[in-house]
């Protein structure tokens, strides 16, 4: 996202004289990459089965089962949607920095060849 602007260089009573400025805001890709990798990698490990599931799906359901008096087995089901659940929103906010990295080199990319073309 490039931003044009007009800036006054100099004046006197007949004549103003502009220079061109353009503004290119900077975004910490370094940190945004960090973030994006460590939710996608969080939720790729929630979604997919592993052993560890168990333990974890059976706290959050005795959690369900104490809080909403709810049967054993039905706080199971809604704490394995509930743990799914939160893998798929980690692995989506992952995706969503990760594109937005993206974008901002296909910009920068696009953005160069544009300014070589108009020289």
């Amino acid at each position: 996202m490039r931003r044009n602007f007009k800036v006054p260089h100099a004046s006197d009573r007949t004549h103003k004289v502009y220079r061109k400025f353009h503004y290119t805001p900077k975004i910490r890709l370094d940190i945004l990459t960090a973030v994006a990798l460590v939710l996608a990698f969080i939720g790729i490990y929630i979604i997919i089965p592993t052993p560890s599931d168990a333990v974890e799906v059976a706290a959050l359901s005795g959690f369900f089962t104490g809080i909403f008096d709810i049967s054993f087995g039905a706080s199971l089901i809604y704490a394995l949607v509930f743990y799914k659940a939160i893998g798929v929103a980690l692995l989506s906010a992952g995706l969503l920095f990760g594109g937005i990295i993206v974008r901002a080199a296909i910009e920068k990319r696009v953005g160069d060849l544009v300014d070589r073309i108009k020289t």
